[in-house]
């Protein structure tokens, strides 16, 4: 079993793979376990607002500048950052427990839905492909159906064949 540097322990941390310098999270944000924008700057994350419905957040890595970027009657979850680190996906529920996938621009504010399921059908786990210009995520009904991709700008979505997608993060690296 691997041990893991000193430093960590039940929280989540930051762990610099060059310098292997250990950065703990604030409790408000290491719970969530948050992505990393891809300078390294900021995290995401969900998390109930005042009213109690789960809403997306960005802060600085410290905790400080904390900042809620969705707003409204869905409950928004599971962000991703795009590789510009310009916009993040996610998927929010709208009605029952139907979820679609979409994308917010940070620097407008502007959100655009990407996927546009019914009942029985679900979107979640949403994340940009390496080039910014796909979404992959998982659909279900009842229980996973499998990866799909569509456009960032939405439309036509594909399944993805494992090798498909071994394909795509072979080009990733």
């Amino acid at each position: 079993t691997p041990t893991p540097p000193a430093g960590i322990g039940t929280e989540t941390s930051l762990i610099d793979l060059d310098t292997g310098q250990v950065t703990p999270l604030p409790k408000n944000i290491s719970r969530v376990n948050p992505p990393v924008s891809p300078d390294g700057t900021m995290v995401a994350y969900a998390t109930p607002d005042d009213a109690g419905r789960w809403q997306l957040f960005i802060a600085s890595r410290d905790g400080t500048d904390v900042q809620q970027v969705t707003h409204g009657r869905r409950e928004a979850r599971a962000p991703d950052w795009s590789p510009g680190g310009t916009a993040l996906v996610y998927h929010a529920s709208g009605q029952g427990d139907v979820t679609n996938i979409f994308v917010l621009d940070l620097a407008t504010g502007e959100t655009r839905q990407v996927t546009n399921y019914k009942q029985p059908f679900s979107a979640d786990a949403p994340q940009f492909s390496p080039d910014g210009a796909s979404i992959i995520y998982d659909l279900h009904r009842e229980a996973s159906i499998g990866l799909r991709i569509v456009p960032v700008t939405g439309g036509k979505t594909f399944a993805l064949k494992t090798a498909g997608l071994l394909s795509l993060m072979a080009q990733a690296a």
